[in-house]
């Protein structure tokens, strides 16, 4: 393993990558509180492994400062055509690969997903190597949540590291934690009100112009 004294920020930035995972200890940013944090990864040879507060303090720089420069290492090997549409369920996308840092493509999800839809979108992460995200761009779009339910459910069970079993739902701005109930009549969204208020605007806009594409 890299020890944090043998390098300078210089030789390292390049380096540098965000991480989405469950909160703890390190350095990092709270995305979601008490449910997901942003901390940094160094990658190397040997693997990934965490950035701590003994690297930064060797590296002589801010959290912020190392976090800019793990950002613009991601936009470098985040590619919009690993971002697949799921052709059996209109308005699902997948990101799966093997760097471990899928859930980390939610902090450019707004980037991978042009034009922004309407009511936002609905993001899952159940492990490291896989994102699915819902693109609330047509009401319509809410028939495939069942399918992104059961595919999250098998892939946190499945997962060797599972990160979240919770769906968050991106407003543009800002994540929330999405509550899901199963019923008898499948699968039923908690009222979020400031969901509700976006699904509305969406519904309305769709009644008086026709089905919209992204906007």
């Amino acid at each position: 393993m890299e020890l944090a004294t043998t390098s300078t920020f210089d030789q390292v930035r390049g380096r540098l990558l965000p991480s989405v995972e469950a909160p703890d200890d390190r350095p990092g940013i709270e995305l979601v509180a008490g449910h997901l944090s942003v901390t940094l990864v160094l990658d190397g040879a040997g693997g990934p492994r965490h950035v701590d507060s003994r690297d930064l303090r060797s590296w002589k720089v801010t959290f912020e400062e190392a976090f800019a420069a793990a950002m613009d290492n991601l936009r470098k090997k985040t590619l919009a055509r690993d971002f697949h549409a799921v052709r059996t369920a209109p308005g699902l996308y997948a990101w799966v690969g093997e760097d471990g840092l899928a859930p980390a493509r939610a902090l450019l999800v707004r980037e991978l997903l042009r034009p922004w839809p309407l009511a936002g979108a609905i993001i899952a992460m159940p492990t490291p190597d896989q994102m699915l995200v819902l693109s609330l761009a047509e009401m319509e779009a809410l028939e495939a949540l069942p399918t992104l339910v059961e595919t999250r459910t098998i892939a946190a069970a499945l997962g060797a590291r599972p990160v979240s079993e919770e769906l968050f739902w991106h407003d543009g701005t800002t994540l929330h934690v999405l509550g899901v109930n199963h019923t008898d009549e499948g699968v039923e969204i908690e009222p979020l009100p400031a969901f509700v208020r976006a699904l509305k605007r969406l519904a309305a806009l769709e009644l008086s112009t026709g089905p919209t594409a992204e906007a």
